[in-house]
């Protein structure tokens, strides 16, 4: 029995979605390279990422990894269920992306933002959780200087503007 390996499965899947998201970024205007409308980064990088996934799905069929595979397997055998090979963490993390985007508006940048940036730096378990939230803040506030100020782009104020 031939058995896929978890690249392959994870590249296929990577692959799927990228394939959907560019059937969308296509019904947006393309514009040029001069010229770029909204769809042209989209569409340019949903196919650098189908190419690399195309690639990563070749290599694996074409050398299969094989011995190496069980080797990492039986190293990631030994570690304890507080490492990061916990999948409760990833699936945490990626819950918190998804619910960004929906309380960004409400809440506005900064907000939400510490929010985030706490909650992922806890999840890596980063240092301290004093730590954690000065780096949050600090960074909020470096990027909303940088993009508000600096560049002038408006970002969501939220319940507090």
């Amino acid at each position: 029995m031939v058995r896929v390996s978890n690249n392959v499965i994870g590249a296929s899947v990577i692959g799927i979605a990228t394939l959907i998201y560019l059937v969308e970024a296509v019904q947006l205007p393309f514009g040029s390279l001069m010229s770029p409308a909204e769809g042209f980064m989209p569409v340019i990088t949903s196919i650098f990422v189908l190419a690399i996934c195309i690639l990563g799905i070749g290599k694996e069929l074409i050398f299969p990894t094989g011995d190496s595979v069980k080797r990492v397997v039986e190293l990631n055998a030994e570690d304890s269920p507080n490492e990061s090979a916990n999948f409760k963490r990833p699936l945490k993390m990626m819950i918190a992306i998804l619910v960004y985007p929906v309380v960004l508006s409400y809440l506005g940048f900064m907000l939400s933002t510490i929010t985030l940036l706490f909650a992922a730096l806890r999840l890596m378990e980063y240092r301290s959780w004093w730590l954690s939230l000065l780096l949050a803040i600090v960074t909020t506030v470096l990027v909303k200087y940088i993009f508000g100020d600096v560049f002038g782009i408006a970002l969501p104020d939220g319940i507090f503007g």
